[in-house]
């Protein structure tokens, strides 16, 4: 059965203060502390962990995982906080911040790229730019603050994917730190030769971690993953958008007609395009976000029947892709941002007429009732379904969806809470409309988490999930790395919850109204003040000096 375990105690954290060789701890009522676990979704904001561990090294995440195990303390990883169903925190335990281990180095060569397990994409695309080769393309995210690990744990699918892949597929090696606290180094080329049963047990290890999820297994601090050139001999690449906005002359039928010749056309791997439906200042717009790995004339080429149907574009020529800015939401630490979001893995040809048009009245309908809409599909296709000619197999990695044409992420945001079950309402009913295109009726992304989905086993995994409950059993038997929506033990953990409010789960008083879905303003006010009933202010204790830092 499931246990979110003990919460951790004052004396319980000094001790392990005691044994972390390099890192900080913080406590409630601190800055430092307030922004470690600051998130963007107001949904998730509310819990209150016990401390946040500030891992410097390797060592750190060691010892913190150990004292986790030891002490039955529910303990959570965070990077980039991305994580869309919050659980980079939790209620109580422990957090491990494991930003610090940002290294980032190309090799010599240029073949491949060394990267800290709490890297953000930033930081990757950064050190690309800096190097002196500036050819070289990695399969990342799209927004410069999303972790390197949550995204490829999860899968990754990236810009470049249709030409070199997955992102988790191009991994070359990585470290963990295990749920004995064990760091094990998993190199997929060594691990092919190696004929042992414990080589065989790291081979399945490796598999998990190639899109299993994040915070499973253990916790990442290395990533190697392999670098390409990009096509074009001048290192060039094509960014931008093609803009409908929707509210003028006759665009919205210009965009409908539109996306019936891009779901009936086959588009070279070189391009890929991300379908958008968003409020661009005010206005109603409809985009289709153009990545062409090569040059603009190529791209005009490829794209030339797309711009029979009137868009505005932004098209650019660049030497280097660094991120798309849609992609990074501003969030603040004043932030009372809610949002709520499903997801839909499509096949090719599944982007209908009728589907479009519904996406596009959805988007209309959550602006009408006072929210943000955002809905997003992504482009898949060649590299992500085929390798070297051959059809890629729906096991050679847990995201079980290789015939993949699109991603759909659907998402609601808002800002006062008594809009809270509209916009559940509404996300409801386009999942329900998403899964009559879904491959199986059912296929989704877990990098696009869906805490409301019941199905999430099969949604995410399909016929992967027994295998990675294999692997979680031979690695974490005692279960030190759990969550409400994380892989289960073989036969075991088979009830745990799912809860999209976690608002109902804080201490608050029975006075206030917890109806289903909704945060009441009182509560939202009631929860900042929650942090006190978690532990006393011990402000942070930090290794410089090993004294208690009241208000660091």
């Amino acid at each position: 059965m499931y246990s979110e375990g003990i919460k951790a105690t004052r004396k319980a954290l000094t001790d392990l203060h005691q044994a972390l060789p390099a890192g900080s701890i913080l406590f409630p009522h601190s800055k430092a502390y307030e922004e470690s676990v600051f998130i963007g979704n107001s949904l998730y904001r509310w819990n209150s962990p016990a401390a946040v561990v500030q891992a410097v090294n390797e060592a750190d995440v060691q010892e913190t995982v150990k004292f986790a195990a030891q002490q039955n303390i529910q303990l959570s990883v965070r990077s980039g906080a991305h994580g869309f169903g919050g659980f980079c925190l939790n209620q109580g335990g422990i957090v491990l911040d494991i930003r610090s281990l940002n290294q980032v180095e190309v090799r010599p060569d240029g073949k491949e790229i060394s990267i800290g397990g709490g890297a953000l994409w930033g930081d990757v695309y950064r050190t690309l730019h800096a190097n002196s080769n500036k050819r070289l393309a990695i399969t990342g995210a799209h927004g410069a603050t999303v972790g390197v690990g949550g995204f490829l744990l999860g899968g990754g699918v990236s810009t470049f994917s249709r030409s070199y892949g997955m992102g988790a597929d191009n991994i070359l090696e990585l470290t963990i730190v295990t749920a004995d606290g064990s760091l094990v180094t998993l190199n997929k080329e060594s691990l092919e030769k190696d004929t042992t049963e414990e080589g065989q047990r790291k081979r399945d290890l490796f598999w998990a971690l190639q899109g299993g999820g994040g915070g499973n297994f253990g916790v990442v601090t290395h990533f190697q993953v392999k670098l390409y050139e990009f096509e074009d001999l001048e290192g060039t690449v094509v960014t931008g958008e093609l803009t409908w906005y929707l509210d003028e002359n006759d665009q919205e039928s210009q965009f409908q007609s539109m996306m019936t010749k891009w779901n009936e056309t086959s588009w070279p791997s070189q391009l890929s395009g991300d379908v958008l439906w968003v409020n661009e200042q005010g206005k109603r717009s409809a985009k289709l976000g153009i990545f062409y790995n090569g040059n603009m004339q190529k791209c005009n080429e490829a794209i030339r029947p797309l711009l029979e149907f009137s868009p505005t574009s932004t098209l650019k020529e660049e030497v280097l892709m660094q991120y798309n800015e849609y992609s990074d939401e501003p969030f603040t630490t004043s932030s009372r941002v809610f949002s709520h979001n499903t997801s839909a893995v499509l096949a090719e040809g599944q982007m209908t007429p009728d589907l479009t048009k519904y996406l596009t009245g959805w988007a209309k309908e959550v602006t009408n009732s006072g929210g943000e809409p955002f809905v997003f599909c992504n482009h898949l296709g060649y590299a992500t379904k085929e390798k070297n000619g051959q059809k890629i197999d729906n096991n050679a990695t847990p995201f079980p969806w290789r015939e993949a044409e699109f991603i759909c992420l659907l998402r609601a945001s808002w800002s006062h809470t008594k809009q809270s079950d509209k916009m559940f309402d509404l996300v409801a009913q386009g999942k329900t409309e998403l899964n009559k295109y879904a491959l199986h009726g059912k296929a989704a992304y877990v990098n696009y988490l869906d805490k409301s989905l019941e199905n999430w086993r099969e949604a995410y995994f399909g016929d992967n999930y027994p295998k990675l409950q294999q692997v979680k059993s031979a690695w974490d038997p005692d279960n030190v790395f759990r969550f409400a929506m994380g892989i289960e033990r073989s036969g075991k953990d088979l009830n745990m919850p799912i809860d999209p409010n976690p608002a109902k789960n804080a201490t608050i008083p029975e006075s206030f109204d917890l109806s289903k879905k909704a945060l009441t303003d009182e509560v939202f006010a009631y929860i900042s003040k929650a942090r006190k009933q978690v532990v006393p202010d011990l402000g942070a204790l930090q290794k410089k000096d090993r004294t208690v830092c009241v208000g660091c």
